[in-house]
C-alpha cells in the first residue's frame, strides 16, 4: 500500500510566507491594492537564499519585498502589493531586476476574487526566461474551508480518486474540492487514485488520509518526469482566519505527508 509519505517528487512547488509586519512601510501604508501570499516548497531543491516580491506595475524606485520560501504552510504570510493583480518573484530587491536576465525567478496573476493565496512554483523551462512557473491558489476560507481536501491536478491526464467508496474526477488542469469528505474508521479515509491511460484505469496510489477536522490539506498530483508516471503530494493546512492575518505569529511546521 503506497502512502503519501512515500510518494517521490521531482517537480517543486514552493510556497512562500510573508509576514505583513515585515513589509516595507510604503506597502503597508500605500493605497495599492494588496495581497496576503503564502509560498511552499514542493521539494528542498526549489528553496532559494534571496527572494523579493515585486509588483511590476510600481514606479521603477519601488523596491521589492523580501520573502522566504518554505517547505510547509503554517499562520505566517507576506503583504504584498499588487496593483496590477500581478506578481513578479526576483532573486534582487530593485525593481529593475524584473528585466534582467538570470535574475526572475517567476510570475503569477493572483486569483480575481480573493486578496489570500498559496502560490505554487514548479520549475520552469530549461529553455525559459524564469527558473519557475507559478500557479496560484486561493486559500480564502469561501474557496479553502476548514475540514477539507482541495486537489489540484496539474497533470495532462484525467485521475479518479476514491475516498471510501466515493469516486471524485479529477480533470487535468483543474482544481477539486472535497468540503465535506467520507469518513470511515478513526477520522480515516481509504483512498485510491486512478490514472487514465487509453481506454483503462490504473491505480497509482493507495493508503489512509486522515480526514482534516479544523484544518486542511492541499494535495498535488503532477507528472514525474523521471518515471513518466502521475504522482501524489499532500501538504497540511492550518484552519484559515475568520479575518486576515496581521501578526506574524505561526504555527509549527506540518510538513507534507
Amino acid at each position: 500500500m503506497i502512502r503519501r509519505s512515500a510518494l517521490t517528487a521531482a517537480f517543486a512547488f514552493a510556497s512562500i510566507s510573508v509576514s505583513a509586519a515585515q513589509a516595507p512601510a510604503q506597502v503597508a501604508q500605500s493605497k495599492v491594492p494588496q495581497a496576503k501570499v503564502r509560498l511552499l516548497a514542493f521539494s528542498p531543491e526549489q528553496r532559494k537564499p534571496e527572494v523579493y516580491a515585486h509588483d511590476p506595475s510600481a514606479a521603477a524606485d519601488t523596491p521589492g519585498v523580501k520573502v522566504e520560501i518554505k517547505n510547509y504552510l503554517n499562520h505566517e504570510s507576506f503583504l504584498v502589493a499588487t496593483g496590477s493583480k500581478n506578481v513578479v518573484f526576483t532573486t534582487k530587491p530593485d525593481h529593475a531586476s524584473i528585466g534582467r536576465p538570470g535574475e526572475l525567478i517567476g510570475e503569477v496573476s493572483l486569483p480575481a476574487t480573493s486578496n489570500s493565496a498559496i502560490l505554487v512554483f514548479f520549475p520552469g523551462k530549461p529553455d525559459g526566461k524564469a527558473t519557475n512557473a507559478v500557479l496560484a491558489v486561493d486559500d480564502s476560507k469561501r474557496a479553502f474551508p476548514p475540514g477539507s481536501f482541495l486537489i489540484i491536478n496539474v497533470s495532462p491526464h484525467a485521475v479518479k480518486l476514491k475516498l471510501e467508496k466515493v469516486l471524485y474526477d479529477c480533470i487535468p488542469g483543474k482544481t477539486l474540492l472535497i468540503s465535506k469528505p467520507p469518513e470511515g474508521e478513526n477520522y480515516q479515509a481509504r483512498m485510491e487514485a486512478y490514472v487514465q491511460k487509453g481506454n483503462e484505469w490504473t491505480r497509482i496510489a493507495a493508503g489512509i488520509w486522515p480526514v482534516p477536522e479544523e484544518t486542511r490539506n492541499l494535495s498535488l498530483l503532477y507528472l514525474n518526469p523521471a518515471t513518466g508516471q502521475v504522482c501524489l503530494r499532500g501538504f497540511d493546512d492550518i484552519r484559515p482566519a475568520d479575518e486576515p492575518s496581521q501578526g506574524t505569529a505561526s504555527a509549527s511546521p506540518q510538513p507534507a505527508r
